[in-house]
């Protein structure tokens, strides 16, 4: 168990070696967008697409390593790949007054794989299918 202590992790009860969840888990992600705004009249259209790839990856050590050599690790790794589109439009009636709508993808990633089952999907509409089972 931990405490936090003045912006600190402290640890304060320890168990055996191991025994807590010998992983580690890490995700790396890169994002980037395009968006254009055009305008006609009083109306303003804004189409944008968003890309995302993410590399999530658990590394499992088991308890019966927990010093971490490596002896029984297992790797489960899964790439995300995904493509989110999205437009808005607006309307100036005046100087004062906007109307505005916008639609757009939703995406949630999904956890880091926790099997070689879950890690074998590589689609984000499968990973997330996955996960709801």
């Amino acid at each position: 168990m931990t405490d936090l202590v003045n912006g600190e992790a402290n640890i304060t009860v320890t168990g055996a070696a191991g025994s807590g969840g010998n992983r580690i888990q890490s995700a790396e992600a890169f994002s980037t967008f395009l968006q254009n705004e055009i305008e006609w009249n009083k109306w303003t259209f804004t189409p944008g697409v968003r890309f995302e790839h993410i590399n999530l990856k658990r590394e499992e050590y088991g308890n019966a390593d927990p010093t971490r050599s490596g002896a029984a690790l297992t790797v489960f790794e899964n790439d995300i790949n995904v493509i989110i589109p999205g437009a808005g439009v607006s309307y100036e009636v005046n100087d004062s007054w906007n109307i505005l709508a916008g639609v757009h993808k939703g995406f949630a990633p999904p956890g880091v794989p926790a099997s070689a089952g879950e890690a074998a999907f590589t689609k984000e509409e499968e990973s997330i299918n996955y996960a709801r089972n």
